[in-house]
């Protein structure tokens, strides 16, 4: 979906918020999206350099070719003021909110944010 974008017209970029089954709260050790990495094994963050170095492996071990942003602790304002859990895409049209998509059963139906990239003619 991101190589299918005008470069011009989107920036890509991903917010690390707060470890979702952190080791030490919810421990689920799952490793099927994972590839041959083995199970995810991360504890709680417990300052911004823990919570970036996590990010930042997300980012290298899947290729993301977008910049990564996090959210910073303890305020978590992100995670607070735009309900990001468990996951969910925004788009910024002209420094407004303009779409968030809609989790259904924890995924995120990809399909929807394509149409409307594609409405937008930002996506081909």
């Amino acid at each position: 979906m991101v190589s299918s974008c005008k470069n011009d017209k989107v920036d890509w970029l991903m917010v690390y918020v707060a470890e979702a089954h952190a080791t030490d709260v919810w421990p689920i050790r799952s490793s099927r999206c994972n590839g041959d990495r083995g199970p995810v094994n991360i504890a709680t963050h417990k300052d911004d350099t823990a919570r970036a170095l996590a990010g930042a492996r997300f980012v290298d071990d899947f290729e993301m070719t977008f910049r990564l942003f996090v959210d910073p602790l303890p305020s978590e304002e992100f995670e607070k003021n735009y309900a990001p859990w468990p996951v969910r895409l925004y788009c910024l049209e002209n420094d407004k909110l303009s779409y968030i998509s809609e989790p259904e059963n924890g995924e995120v139906p990809i399909e929807r944010l394509m149409g409307w990239l594609m409405e937008k003619g930002v996506m081909s």
